[in-house]
C-alpha cells in the first residue's frame, strides 16, 4: 500500500457515483467490483472467491487501484492498493487488513474506530464502525484527477537520488526557484550523508579556480570541447571514449561516444548540424586542448573552411580548458554514485553518462543565474515530473510469450531515450541488451508486492559475478573470474586517473 500527499478532494465534474469501502481483517486479499476505480487493470483465469456468507464470486481481473481514507474533518488520504482483485458482481470493495499490514502500515482497532498509521506512525485514516462494520463511503474522482491532485511528495533524499545524485541544495534551489515543473518537493525534509555519493567522490584537495574569461554574448558564439577516455571497459556497445561539447552561453552539453580518437571530427560535424538545423545557431569558437584528437589537418582544415575560430589551450595546460575539465569530473563523479547505488556493472558506465548529461542540462547552475541550460536553449522550462533513480527496477509489459506466459517482466530503467522522446531505455541482465520501451510502470522499490518477479537473467539471492561488478555496499570485495567481453588493458578512468580539477558541485 503506498500513500500519497494527503488533500482534501471535493466533488465536482468528473466526479463518478458513491462507492462502499470495507475494512476487513478476514479478507486474505484486496477485492473490488468497481471497474471505474482501477489503473492498470489486467485479464487473469477465472478465480473464485468465497465470502464469509458462502457466496461466491469470480474475479476476472487485477490491478492496482485508488481509495480515500477519511482523516479528520473534510480531510482524505490517497491511498493506492496493489493487486487488487476485480469481481464484477461483487457490489463493495473489500480492502484487506492483512495486506495492509504486510505493505508496513500499522493497523489500530480501538473504541469505535480502526485507525491506519504509516510506518513513521503517522495517521493517515481513521474508519468509524457502522453497524458492526468498518465501512466508508466515498466517491472516486477519475484516474486524471488523482493523478493531478495526489501527486507523490518528495524528500529532498529522493529528488537527490532522481537527478543522479547532484548536490541536495541545489536540487532544493530547483523547485524552490521553480526553474522545473512536475515535482513535489517537501521542503522541510532534511539531507542525510548519501552513501553513493562518499564513495564516488572519495577525498580531495581543492585547488585554485583558474580564470575562464568573460561569459560568451550568445549560443554558439563558443563552444568547450574535451575527449575522456579509454574507459577501463567497453560500453554495451563497445565504445571506450567520449566527446563533449558545452555551449558556454547556455552550458548545454552534448556527448557523443567513440571507439577510437579519429571519430572526434565525425562527432563535431555531427554536433555542428544539430546546432544549426534544431537551434540555427552557428559555433564561432571551439575552445579544446591540444590533444591529437583536434590537431589533425582534416579538422584543422574544416574548421578554417567553416570560419570558426580555434581556441587552443598552452600545452601541458589542461586546466585552462577549465569547464570542459569540471564536466568531464560532474559527469564521471555522478556515473560513479549511479553506478554504485544501482548495483549495476561497470559497463553501463556509457548509459549512466547519458543520464547523467541529461540530468545537467536540467539542473540549475551558478553560472547561469535562475535558469537552466535545458531553458536557455530551448526557451521552455523542463518537466521532471516522470524522473526515476537510474537503474531501478521498472516492469514491462510483454506479448512475445504463448498465451499461458506472463505479460510482464523485469528490467532496468537507464533513462529516457532522445530519438523517440516519450520512449525509455531498458537493460536486460539476461541478453546484456538495451531497447527502448513504450508500457513501463516505476515504483518497484518501496512497494510490497505479492509475486514480485526478480529481476530478468540475475539470481535475486546473489550479488553479480564479474569483475566488472561494483563493490557491494555491504560485502567485502572478492576475486571472482573474468568477465566474457574482451577489454583492453587501459587506464583505470573511472578510478582516480583522471585531472584533479576543481568540482562543480558546491
Amino acid at each position: 500500500m503506498t500513500t500519497y500527499k494527503t488533500s482534501v478532494l471535493q466533488g465536482g465534474p468528473g466526479v463518478l457515483p458513491t462507492d462502499v469501502d470495507l475494512y476487513d481483517s478476514g479478507a486474505s486479499r484486496h477485492m473490488s467490483g468497481f471497474r471505474h476505480c482501477f489503473i492498470n487493470l489486467v485479464k487473469i483465469d477465472l478465480k473464485p472467491i468465497m465470502a464469509a456468507d458462502r457466496q461466491s464470486f469470480n474475479a476476472t481481473g487485477k490491478g492496482d487501484m485508488w481509495i480515500l481514507l477519511p482523516n479528520g474533518d473534510q480531510e482524505k488520504s490517497c491511498v493506492l492498493l496493489k493487486e487488487v482483485l476485480y469481481a464484477p458482481t461483487m457490489g463493495v470493495t473489500l480492502v484487506s487488513i492483512s495486506q495492509i499490514v504486510l505493505a508496513g502500515s500499522i493497523v489500530v482497532f480501538s473504541g469505535d474506530a480502526c485507525q491506519i498509521y504509516t510506518k513513521d506512525k503517522k495517521v493517515i485514516g481513521r474508519i468509524q464502525v457502522k453497524g458492526g462494520l468498518y465501512r466508508v463511503y466515498t466517491t472516486h474522482p477519475l484516474k486524471g484527477e488523482f493523478a493531478r491532485k495526489a501527486r507523490e511528495e518528495l524528500s529532498i533524499d529522493e529528488f537527490h537520488r532522481n537527478l543522479g545524485h547532484v548536490s541536495h541544495e541545489r536540487a532544493r534551489m530547483l523547485v524552490k526557484k521553480e526553474l522545473v515543473d512536475g515535482v513535489d518537493l517537501d521542503m522541510a525534509s532534511k539531507p542525510s550523508v548519501c552513501e553513493s555519493c562518499e564513495w564516488a567522490k572519495g577525498e580531495r584537495k581543492a585547488i585554485s579556480r583558474v580564470h575562464e574569461g568573460q561569459h560568451s554574448a550568445g549560443i554558439g558564439n563558443e563552444i568547450h570541447s574535451d575527449l575522456w577516455g579509454p574507459a577501463p571497459v567497453e560500453t554495451i556497445n563497445r565504445k571506450l571514449y567520449y566527446i563533449s561539447f558545452t555551449d558556454d552561453y547556455s552550458r548545454h552539453t552534448s556527448v557523443y561516444f567513440l571507439h577510437t580518437k579519429d571519430e572526434a571530427f565525425e562527432s563535431h560535424q555531427a554536433y555542428e548540424a544539430w546546432m544549426k538545423t534544431q537551434h540555427g545557431h552557428q559555433i564561432k569558437a571551439l575552445c579544446s586542448d591540444r590533444g591529437g584528437e583536434y590537431l589533425g589537418s582534416e579538422f584543422s582544415n574544416y574548421l578554417k573552411k567553416a570560419g570558426t575560430v580555434w581556441k587552443l589551450t598552452t600545452h601541458d595546460t589542461p586546466k585552462y580548458n577549465g569547464v570542459s575539465e569540471r564536466l568531464n569530473q560532474t559527469i564521471i563523479t555522478k556515473v560513479r554514485a549511479m553506478l554504485y547505488d544501482s548495483e549495476l556493472l561497470k559497463f553501463l558506465w556509457g548509459e549512466a553518462t547519458k543520464h547523467a548529461v541529461y540530468l545537467k542540462n536540467r539542473t540549475w547552475t551558478c553560472a547561469l543565474g535562475d535558469t537552466t541550460p535545458f531553458k536557455i536553449l530551448t526557451k521552455k522550462k523542463p518537466n521532471l515530473a516522470n524522473l526515476h533513480p537510474w537503474g531501478c527496477r521498472v516492469q514491462v509489459h510483454d506479448t512475445s510469450g504463448s498465451k499461458l506466459d506472463g505479460r510482464s517482466k523485469i528490467g532496468r530503467w537507464m533513462g529516457f531515450d532522445k530519438e523517440t522522446g516519450d520512449g525509455h531505455r531498458v537493460y536486460w541482465a539476461k541478453k546484456r541488451s538495451i531497447t527502448v520501451e513504450r508500457n513501463v510502470k516505476f515504483n518497484f522499490e518501496d512497494e510490497v508486492i505479492v509475486g514480485q518477479l526478480p529481476l530478468e537473467g540475475e539470481n535475486p539471492n546473489s550479488e553479480p559475478t564479474t569483475s566488472q561488478s561494483l563493490p557491494s555496499k555491504q560485502t567485502t570485495i572478492e576475486e571472482v573470474d573474468e568477465p566474457e567481453i574482451e577489454t583492453p588493458v587501459v587506464p583505470d578512468h573511472l578510478g582516480d586517473a583522471f585531472e584533479d580539477v576543481e568540482p562543480a558541485e558546491g
